[in-house]
């Protein structure tokens, strides 16, 4: 054999290893965490779900555990459809859940609610994961999900107690006012009440002076007439 037809061989045989692997690679199942990346702001709650992808292989069984990177737990939750030997919670999120009649289809596991800690990357991943199918362990990959957590502007948080000074402070001026002897009221309450005062105090002169004019004209009238007649 010629050394042109070695090559040719040892090519074709590298060929077909790394064909036969890639193939194997993608038939494996897959844990992945989904959505696999976001844009969130610190202290703000979002969700990420923890989805089996078979990959055509019959799973029956999926284990290990859930770790959070610059995240808060709030909770976790078994989704319905699925047994769980061990339940995972915040502060034990190791899980075993068992398909009922296994599946070879995608399924969304558990639902993780999560807060972004601090400003900079999060990460949720897994460990200690174990795929079983009927009968036999079945290799499997790993998606993590990576989270970029933004930092909150100081002037756009409001506090609870920032909420309770502001109020409290509102209230002792008001008080203060009322002490000193200030009335405290609208504007147009003032105006009105000013209006009303105006009205009242010339509402007698005005009517003194016109039944003064309307008794003038009176004597007017009768005097013009008695002068006719004579």
């Amino acid at each position: 054999m010629n050394s042109k037809k070695i090559i040719l061989l040892i090519t074709l045989t590298i060929v077909g290893i790394l064909g036969t692997s890639q193939m194997a690679l993608a038939a494996t199942p897959t844990l992945s965490a989904t959505p696999s990346t976001l844009n969130k702001n610190a202290g703000e709650t979002f969700y990420v779900a923890v989805n089996l992808i078979p990959q055509g292989e019959n799973v029956c069984v999926v284990k290990g555990t859930i770790n959070f990177n610059n995240l808060t737990c709030k909770g976790i939750t078994l989704n319905s459809g699925f047994m769980a030997q061990t339940t995972p919670t915040c502060a034990n999120p190791k899980f075993v859940v068992g398909i009922p009649g296994c599946t070879n289809a995608s399924k969304n596991i558990l639902t993780v609610s999560v807060v972004g800690a601090n400003y900079g990357q999060a990460k949720i991943s897994f460990t200690d994961v174990k795929v079983i199918g009927e009968g036999k362990d079945v290799a499997s990959n790993l998606n993590e999900g990576t989270y970029n957590i933004s930092a909150v502007q100081a002037s756009q948080i409001v506090t609870p107690d920032e909420q309770i000074a502001t109020s409290t402070t509102e209230q002792n001026t008001n008080t203060d006012e009322q002490a000193n002897g200030e009335e405290v009221m609208p504007a147009t309450v003032g105006v009105a009440s000013l209006s009303s005062i105006l009205d009242y105090k010339y509402f007698w002169p005005l009517l003194i002076i016109f039944i003064i004019l309307s008794i003038s004209y009176g004597i007017y009238y009768f005097v013009n007439k008695k002068k006719e007649k004579k």
